[in-house]
């Protein structure tokens, strides 16, 4: 009988029980074509859920942004000059119609001439009127 240590004895019989519970699931390793086709359809899984977060994301992103703000529908409706009239100079022909905030800018040609027109969209008041006069620019 030969001398051996607790540790080395111990050591002997986990590499016995190991080897023989490698013999029973040689199929089920890692490195086998059960485990390969395991980890192929856990990548195509995850793959899968990646793509599909991000469409979720970008759907989101693209409802945010196209939503209107609470306080614009409000300005909107509310607002009394939506539903009036705009004068403008016997004959004028309206060219062009610029918004900025709570303003609105009418370019328009007349028979008298060409011109500008500011009117506040809260009020309905002509903030400013521009008269366009042709001529050389100075610089």
């Amino acid at each position: 009988m030969t001398d051996r240590s607790p540790a080395a004895a111990a050591s002997a019989q986990a590499a016995a029980h190991a080897a023989a519970a490698g013999a029973g699931t040689r199929e089920s390793s890692p490195l086998s074509p059960a485990g390969v086709r395991g980890l192929k359809i856990l990548i195509f899984v995850m793959t899968a859920l990646i793509v599909i977060a991000l469409l979720v994301i970008i759907a989101r992103m693209v409802q945010l942004a196209s939503r209107p703000k609470p306080g614009d529908a409000a300005r909107v409706v509310a607002n009394p000059v939506a539903a009036g009239r705009l004068s403008l100079p016997a004959g004028a022909v309206v060219r062009q119609i610029a918004l900025d905030g709570g303003r609105i800018a009418v370019h328009y040609d007349s028979p008298t001439g060409a011109g500008i027109r500011v009117i506040d969209l809260a009020t309905g008041a002509v903030v400013t009127d521009l008269a366009i006069e042709p001529g050389v620019p100075t610089r």
